[in-house]
């Protein structure tokens, strides 16, 4: 016959078996109205609410797979939402704003790298942030750098070597970046764009001459040299 202490210690580990699997489905309601949101998230307040609903259910409790894959939506969407405001930004002329948005996008960023420090484009978009007007030109080509040691892919690595080149001042400094590029990516339009401006800015003006019109013979309608 089992003793009434092995008993008593049976029932008391089932009610905490019970409550413990309670407590970690407790977050799995936000979690869902979390993936519900994220599939047709179409605006920054989407994304925010998605965040913030990932964050309550990883605080509320989940189990061991929710809680991964709560922590891989979150991380995701930071990103998208980081890469949102750097489009933004881009596409924008200067203003009040940019330094707020900025700081939010590289906040998302330090958040997804916390999660994986060697995702690539993390450190490719920081780095991308960071070269803007009234940013920081060294943490831009730290993370360019930090960039670099883990694409693999040929184009990129010739949008990080673009990204780091617009970091220096100097021109001449820029050039080796650019030069590598275009090796990794020929057809990269951007990188024949600051090819020639470059060109110009040291003095090469017969060869940036002619590097513009190989690209105008690619792009007719492009006459801009960045």
């Amino acid at each position: 016959m089992m003793a009434r202490w092995y008993r008593s210690w049976v029932w008391a580990m089932s009610l905490l078996a019970v409550a413990t699997a309670a407590v970690a489905q407790e977050g799995q309601a936000d979690l869902d109205k979390a993936t519900d949101l994220k599939l047709q998230a179409k605006s920054l307040r989407d994304l925010q609410q998605v965040i913030q609903l990932c964050e309550s259910a990883l605080k509320k409790g989940l189990d061991a797979d929710s809680k991964q894959f709560a922590e891989e939506l979150l991380a995701a969407t930071r990103f998208q939402r980081a890469e949102r405001i750097a489009e933004a930004i881009e596409h924008s002329r200067p203003s009040r704003q940019w330094n707020a948005l900025r700081r939010m996008a590289l906040a998302d960023l330090d958040e997804v790298l916390k999660y994986d420090k060697d995702y690539a484009e993390a450190y490719l978009l920081k780095a991308r942030l960071l070269t803007l007007p009234g940013g920081d030109p060294n943490e831009a080509r730290k993370a360019a750098d930090e960039a670099l040691k883990r694409l693999d892919d040929p184009r990129g690595k010739a949008r990080a070597h673009l990204v780091r080149s617009r970091t220096f001042k100097d021109a001449k400094k820029a050039i080796p970046d650019v030069q590598e590029a275009l090796k990794l990516d020929p057809e990269n339009e951007e990188a024949m764009r600051m090819w020639a401006g470059l060109l110009m800015a040291t003095e090469r003006i017969d060869e940036a001459i002619a590097e513009m019109e190989k690209f105008l013979k690619k792009e007719p309608g492009d006459l801009g040299v960045r």
